[in-house]
Parts: C-alpha cells; structure tokens; sequence
C-alpha cells in the first residue's frame, strides 16, 4: 500500500470546538496539543464553521516526513525582542528551568488594576483567569498590559507582551504560536494547558489588533460582564443554593441531591490552588478538576462560575500552614480552608446572596427547636464523617450551610453516582492537603521554610542517631521519611529551639501513651461555652476527637480560663502534637466546637543532653 498524501495544517487559537468530522478545530480539540496536524486531503475544512480562523496555511506532506519543525526554521520569522526571550528560554535543557525563567518574566509585565479587568479583555482559553489590555499608539505600534491569577500564565503573558510591545500591525499578525512553542523549547516540555494559554494569549492579541487597525469597536453591551449572581432571583418558587463543586464525586452528587429537591444549584468551582511559583514542584491537579466539574454541570444543565480565591486562600490558609511548621506545631489546612474560604471569604463575597451554600462534605445541620441555632452533627457514616473539619465553623457559617450527603453513607453515595452516570463515577477521591494536589508537602515546606540541618535524636536514651534537614518537615507520630535503619522509628515530639527531633522505636508501647493536653482559642458552634463550662474552673464529661477519623475519645473538659482550657482522656493518646485540633462532642452526636492542642506533651520527658555519635563513615544517617 502507497505513502498516503496528508495535507499540513498550522493552527491559531484554542477554543472549545464541538464537531471533529467538520472542523480543523475540532480536530485540535480531539488532540488538543497537536498544533500540527495531518489530514487526508479529500478532508474539506469548513473555515466559516471556525468563523475563518481555523485554517492558516496548508502544504502537502507525506506522511512519513517529519512534522516537527526546528527553531532555526521560525527564528527569522519572529520579531526579534520576542525571539530573543524565546531563545532565551529554547537554550534551556530542563523544563523546571523554563518554568521558573517563566516566573521571573511574570513581574515585569504592566499590570492592570482590578477595576480594569473587563469581559472584554478576558482570554478565552486560559485555564486560569487571565486579560489583556492591547491598545495602538499613535505611532501605529501595539502596546499592551495584562493581569492573571496564575504566576505561570502571567510569564506566558509577558513572553508574548514583551516580545511584541512596539510591533506593528503586521509584525504581530504574522506570530505563529508553532514558531512561539518550538523556539522557546516549550512544545513538548510545557503541559497542555502551559501550551494552549500561550496559544489563546498570542490569538486574543492578534484578534485585538486586527479589530483595531481595522477599526471595528466592540460592542461592550453585548459583553457585558456576568456577575456570579446572575439568575439568583428568577422569580421561581423554591431556594437557590450555592454548590462548592470540586470536581469529586460526593459534591457531584450533591449537586443532584439539591436539584431533585426542587431547589435551583448554582454551581461554583473556587480557584485555590497555589500560585504557580511551585507549579515546577509538581503537576497542575486543578486541571483535571475543573474538567469534571465542568462535566458534571453540563450533563446537569447547570452553569458552573469559577471564581479566584488565590490571594484570599494565600492569606488565609497557605501563610498560616506556613507559620504554624515554622513554630513546630502541626497545621490543618483543610479546617482553616472551610471556616476561612468555603464558609468565610466565598460566602462573605458571594454564597450570602444565595439561601444557602452546600458542598459535599458528611455532615448533618440542623435547628434547634427551643434556642433557634443552628447545630453540627455528625453524618449518617461515621467512618466518613467530616465533622472534624467543620468543628471550626461559626454559628452564622453552620446556618448558612447545606450538606446534602449527611444522611447518605458513602457506599450509596457510590452507587448515586452511578446512577446519575455522572461523568467522574469512578473518579477516586482525593487524598492529602487540599491545596497541594500532587505536590508533596515536604517540597513545599522545603520552599517556603528552607533547610536547616538539625539531630534525630533517640528519645530514651538521648543518642544522636541521625541528622535531617529541619525540624518543620516532621509531625508526631510520623514514621515515613526518618530515614533511620533499625527501626520502625516514629516521631516523638520536637524541640524547636535546638532544632532537635526526638525518634522511638517504643511509639506504640503504653509509656508513650498521654491522656492529657491544654487547649487553647476554643470557638463553639453555639458562640459561647456551653452552659457546664460557663465559668472558669468549670468541668464537663464531652467527647473529644484529636484527628479526622471515627474515633472518639471519652473525656473531662475544664476550663481554666476565658481562652482555654484542659482536656483529660480516658484512653491514652499517643498522636498528640501543639497546633492540632481537637473537636468536642456530646452525647447527642452534637458537636459543639473544636479548639487548638495547645502544648508538647512528650517534651517535658524527653532528655536535654544529646550523646553526639559518628558512624565508622564519619557520617549519620537519617532524613539527609
């Protein structure tokens, strides 16, 4: 059989095509990166079903030539400033390096304003939330500005507005984003969605200077900006609720649990991942995220907003993980990311408009009939019962919210999904800390906290037996990562000021056992002590959790003072570490609130003078 004739098509934009047998387009959809692609030529492209734009230039090719294409072949093409940063970035051998030149590029675009940003600058394309502002001086040369939410695609932003700042009209017209991609060593390093926002930026420029040399205006009312509450009140009986989807399956069937009950959802995906100063750390598990949850709102019929909480999740709940390692304590991001996010900064700035804001968390709210509060209460499955980390939750957070998988234990939410033929059905459930994805968190400690190299110390008999590289990497009761042999070794406690980590092999055994911690900034649900605590000196029979999980520990509550107070244990507990939450509970599977673990319970025991020992090597092993 004969070398088949295919015909060479270059691409411009990335948009949303639905019809692969019609349109070029559609074909990138279905191959989404292949900015070259092969067709056969009896394929007829239907430009006007691409609105013109699809198909670029077009060449014979045989199919067994090669199609990708080398730097030198685009370098005369492009103007030179941007083929200077390409080549600046095409020199380097490693695709972290080009992410982080990236980053470095990001500061040095004009910036727009907040007031400035407009439906009509807005890229399409972009995962992220980025804009652009393009403008033609008097000289006829092009002049832009830009803003985007992502570090990364703010790089990708200044690659193309630095490159083509003081260009003509022409000049930028003739911009391929395969001679971009291939000069810049970006094909092929940079993921999908690095390519298609470059891709979408370098098009919504072009368009923009085309429109401007021609001097079509825009028609602003046609564009005018939707605000996330568009629709809210339509009039209808019924509640509108705001859905937190996160692309997961039990706030997908939430979402239908809400809408077969008569209320109208409205859904919204919070944008909270962390700043792509880290994205060379780690892929980009939003991505994946943002698909389903588009998905799943389009198999609904249900609009999905994605809002950007970065700044608002940085300040409220990164910096605080942050400073919590940095002072040795061990930080729950995921409790902080509900009260401070999800039930604070999204319902301050939008769910407050709406009659409630539901997620899928198990979990049951209710009212009580004789005070009028609302009230926490622990799920119908108390394996996956979240009430943990929602134990931080204030009076008015806990009324305005809805968990619609509360009665619904976990197995049937399995087979809703199913049911509903949900597009994410078999998608696992995530793992680890919210909003680092796949990042491991010691590369993200490693980051923001550097290394500093410190003893792992046996904690019976105070031997060094070990070094590592700092103490901030460790939490109590953590074996993985010690790097000890001899073991298993577990953490014990840690000495912060000496930067000293005490290790035993004796973890599990009864003397390490405690039944006893101080507690500080109590916050109850209720807003104030319940009535057995009213005053200080005050004890309780409550029960208390110290970690996610169905165990619970019988315990007497005292209060001590107006922020604090101590909790004895029936059982002992071995995990306890300062910084740790404990969520307190009564008889009635209310739980009341959730406090702080205030203090080192293992430190006072441990020895304070170190038996400093070498290997034969002249080296200690451990986490080096």
């Amino acid at each position: 059989m004969g070398q088949r004739e295919h015909t060479y098509v270059r691409l411009i934009g990335m948009t949303t095509f639905p019809n692969p047998d019609r349109c070029l387009r559609c074909v990138q959809k279905a191959n989404t990166m292949a900015f070259q692609i092969s067709i056969p030529l009896a394929t007829k492209a239907k430009s006007s079903h691409c609105h013109g734009k699809a198909l670029v230039s077009r060449k014979p090719l045989l199919k067994t030539e090669s199609r990708r294409p080398t730097a030198e072949r685009w370098r005369c093409k492009l103007p030179q400033h941007l083929r200077t940063i390409a080549n600046s970035l095409g020199t380097l051998d490693e695709p972290q390096a080009r992410y982080m030149r990236l980053i470095h590029l990001a500061d040095s675009i004009p910036a727009m304003s907040d007031n400035e940003l407009h439906p009509s600058t807005r890229v399409s394309g972009c995962t992220s939330i980025s804009h652009v502002e393009v403008v033609m001086s008097d000289d006829r040369t092009v002049k832009m500005r830009g803003f985007s939410d992502s570090m990364v695609a703010r790089g990708l932003m200044a690659f193309v507005i630095l490159g083509l700042d003081g260009c003509t009209a022409d000049e930028v017209a003739a911009v391929m984003p395969l001679e971009l991609l291939e000069a810049s060593g970006l094909r092929g390093s940079a993921g999908p969605s690095r390519m298609m926002g470059l891709t979408s930026i370098l098009s919504y420029v072009q368009n923009k200077v085309e429109m401007l040399r021609s001097g079509e205006k825009r028609d602003h009312a046609e564009k005018s900006e939707k605000h996330p509450m568009d629709g809210r009140w339509s009039g209808r009986q019924g509640k509108d609720v705001a859905v937190l989807l996160s692309g997961g399956v039990d706030s997908s069937v939430a979402l239908h649990q809400i809408q077969e009950s008569g209320a109208r959802p409205h859904a919204f995906y919070l944008k909270i991942w962390l700043e792509d100063e880290l994205a060379h750390l780690g892929s980009c598990p939003w991505e994946e995220d943002m698909e389903y949850a588009a998905a799943v709102c389009q198999q609904a019929n249900v609009k999905l907003t994605d809002v950007p909480f970065q700044k608002a999740y940085w300040d409220e709940v990164v910096s605080y993980t942050v400073s919590e390692a940095r002072r040795g304590r061990t930080p729950n991001p995921d409790v902080m990311c509900n009260s401070r996010i999800k039930f604070g900064a999204f319902f301050n700035r939008i769910g407050r408009y709406y009659d409630r804001v539901a997620t899928g968390h198990y979990a049951r709210q209710t009212v009580n009939p004789e005070t009028g509060l609302a009230e926490l209460r622990l799920s119908a499955d108390m394996w996956k019962d979240q009430t943990y980390f929602l134990a931080h939750l204030r009076q008015e957070q806990i009324a305005a919210s809805s968990f619609p998988l509360g009665n619904i234990p976990k197995n049937e939410v399995r087979e809703l999904a199913k049911a509903y033929d949900l597009p994410n059905k078999t998608r696992k459930d995530s793992q680890g800390i919210c909003f680092l994805g796949k990042l491991k968190f010691d590369d993200f400690l490693g980051h923001h906290l550097g290394r500093e190299m410190g003893s792992l110390v046996e904690f019976e008999t105070g031997r060094e037996l070990g070094q590592h590289k700092g103490f901030w990497f460790f939490t109590i009761g953590q074996r993985r990562g010690i790097g000890l042999s001899g073991g298993p070794w577990y953490v014990v406690c840690k000495d912060v000021e000496r930067n000293v980590v005490y290790v035993s092999k004796e973890y599990h055994s009864e003397k390490q056992q405690r039944t006893w911690f101080e507690f500080e900034t109590p916050l109850w649900i209720a807003g104030e002590w319940p009535n057995a605590l009213g005053f200080n000196g005050a004890q309780t029979a409550l029960r208390v959790k110290t970690r996610h999980g169905p165990k619970f520990h019988n315990a007497v509550v005292t209060r001590t003072w107006a922020e604090g107070g101590e909790v004895e244990l029936a059982e002992g507990d071995k995990g306890l570490a300062p910084g740790q939450f404990s969520a307190f509970y009564d008889d009635e599977d209310r739980c009341l609130g959730s406090a702080v673990i205030a203090n080192d319970v293992h430190l006072a025991d441990a020895p304070t003078d170190i038996i400093r020992r070498r290997t034969s090597a002249g080296k200690l092993q451990g986490h080096i």
